[in-house]
């Protein structure tokens, strides 16, 4: 729960989720005809799965007998919705390198929430390569042909995982893009931060 609010009165924090400790207010004398309203904002556990159904009961209670006892109980049912913004950026450790010299690249993904992202993948397209080295958070990486897959499992909201990519380019001089991509099986509401292109040159003497 992160606040609560009564429009009089006063009330008295619980423990979300514990029916043995719910939230308590003392609206204190309402007149007839008169109402008063208790403003509750929780948040939504990270971990919570898609399709989670959140349940919340409220009982108006008073010291006065009440001729009607149906309608003092109010229930409001949510679904929860995952998502989470994922962002991947792609470093090199310089722009500029000499022929048959290794490019050492970082490739950093980090969750800006507000879910966990679940069962995150990272695919980089490497450049036409001589040899490939690459260490990652997870150990989950494969690689077919010049295609690299990377399983980073669960990325929490605000965290991040990285891992390096050591590439020693075929070919002379010129520039050499290499993109990155990251999905997960979380909705993510942004996918403009799911690519990053590095551009980097090979240039220079042997």
């Amino acid at each position: 729960m992160v606040s609560f609010a009564p429009s009089q009165g006063s009330c008295n924090g619980g423990m979300p989720g514990n029916p043995l400790q719910p939230l308590t207010c003392n609206l204190g004398t309402l007149a007839s005809g008169a109402s008063a309203t208790i403003t509750v904002v929780a948040k939504v556990n990270p971990s919570a799965p898609e399709g989670t159904i959140l349940i919340n009961n409220a009982i108006a209670t008073s010291d006065y007998s009440d001729p009607n006892n149906g309608n003092n109980n109010a229930t409001a049912a949510t679904m929860v919705q995952t998502n989470a913004d994922l962002a991947i950026t792609k470093m090199s450790d310089t722009d500029n390198y000499k022929p048959s010299t290794t490019v050492a690249y970082t490739i950093a993904v980090v969750n800006n929430g507000p879910s966990d992202a679940m069962n995150v993948i990272v695919t980089d397209n490497l450049p036409d390569s001589k040899h490939v080295i690459y260490q990652s958070d997870t150990g989950g990486c494969t690689k077919v042909a010049n295609t690299l897959t990377c399983n980073m499992g669960t990325v929490e909201p605000g965290s991040s995982k990285n891992f390096n990519i050591y590439v020693m380019v075929k070919g002379s001089r010129g520039e050499v893009s290499n993109t990155a991509m990251v999905s997960s099986s979380t909705t993510d509401p942004s996918i403009a931060n799911n690519t990053s292109t590095k551009v980097v040159t090979v240039k220079g003497g042997i």
